[in-house]
């Protein structure tokens, strides 16, 4: 009987995790730049698909949060990232998908081996330094690491988090 209750009450504080779970998602897709130097490619397209992906996956529409082209500004992405953060709760599910550009961006905090930091390509974003982007615009890897940091702590060692990057010449 005391092994009964004591697998009825194992099984019961496994099902706590589940219950206090929420599917969260950011979807990002560009396949136009700002600066028209950037070829044009499909991210655009993948949104809707990945999207419908969610959503048979239990996610709900008023948890995901999508940017697309022109919504996807470095301030749109940092300010969606922080709608997102604001969302979380312990033992949530996150998943983060981009698909656009990436590139490689001199490293100005001298953390990298390489001497060069890995980056999204958002909408505003320029193929080289100029007078409209000096690097500023880029989302480089440091601030995609805070930002994933920040989840984290909102979501727990029991929540997870999964990213899907497809950014071509980001190199990581």
């Amino acid at each position: 009987m005391f092994c009964r209750l004591l697998l009825l009450f194992v099984l019961g504080l496994s099902c706590l995790n589940v219950v206090g779970q929420t599917r969260r998602a950011l979807v990002i897709g560009i396949g136009v730049q700002k600066d028209d130097r950037w070829g044009k490619i499909n991210g655009d397209m993948d949104v809707p698909i990945v999207i419908d992906m969610l959503k048979r996956s239990g996610y709900q529409n008023r948890n995901i949060l999508s940017l697309v082209n022109q919504q996807a500004t470095k301030s749109g992405i940092m300010d969606a990232f922080t709608t997102l953060i604001k969302s979380c709760r312990l033992n949530d599910i996150v998943y983060i998908h981009f698909s656009g550009h990436g590139q490689r961006v001199t490293d100005i905090d001298g953390d990298e081996e390489d001497g060069w930091d890995e980056s999204w390509i958002p909408y505003d974003a320029y193929r080289d330094y100029c007078v409209q982007d000096k690097g500023d615009k880029h989302l480089i890897d440091d601030e995609i690491y805070q930002l994933l940091v920040e989840i984290k702590g909102k979501i727990g060692s029991n929540g997870k988090i999964l990213v899907v990057a497809d950014a071509c010449h980001s190199d990581s």
